[in-house]
């Protein structure tokens, strides 16, 4: 348990959102593009980080210089869809990538292509629980690279809301990106 909590809470880990739905509620409709329109993603879109972390093998060739994924140096969690129809989705669309080395770093290998990003700010609050710990918060990244059809938005920002919980099996996240250009 301690090493589970120490490694997030030194790494910066990008945790888990409950919060996310707030952040979704406060989008423009306008502005919410299903990530499964892969043609063109729009402007910016929301996606959804779910489940529990798996200690990285192998890394990937995403095409990416700035991601910093050494071979099992670092954690990997299912990204899902996210639409303007209530219900759960049920099958991922992609892999988020957290660079357990640095810290900072993280990939999105989405349909289309794949970006690296860079958290510049981390607001987190962990509680105690009876089995663990819950890890509540937000966070804005900058976007470093891209591949892809994700290509503009190189320079743009994704803003996190996270909640998560932090057991002795690992970390299980639920967090909503709002990726823009």
């Amino acid at each position: 348990m301690r090493n589970v909590l120490s490694r997030l809470t030194a790494l910066g880990c990008p945790v888990v959102a409950l919060g996310g739905l707030v952040l979704v509620a406060l989008l423009p409709v306008s502005q919410q593009v299903q990530a499964s329109d892969r043609a063109d993603p729009g402007k910016s879109f929301v996606i959804l980080l779910n489940g529990i972390y798996q200690l990285g093998g192998p890394a990937p060739d995403l095409g990416l210089s700035q991601a910093g994924l050494i071979d099992g140096a670092y954690s990997t969690t299912k990204i899902y869809d996210v639409s303007l129809i209530p219900g759960r989705q049920t099958e991922a669309i992609g892999t988020f990538y957290f660079n357990d080395a640095t810290g900072d770093r993280c990939a999105y290998e989405l349909p289309g292509g794949a970006f690296t990003a860079l958290i510049d700010d981390l607001d987190l609050k962990m509680v105690e629980v009876p089995d663990g710990f819950l890890a509540v918060g937000t966070a804005k990244l900058s976007i470093l690279e891209a591949t892809g059809i994700y290509g503009p938005f190189v320079g743009g920002s994704i803003h996190m809301a996270f909640a998560g919980h932090i057991t002795d099996e690992g970390y299980d996240e639920f967090c909503y990106c709002h990726i823009s250009r």
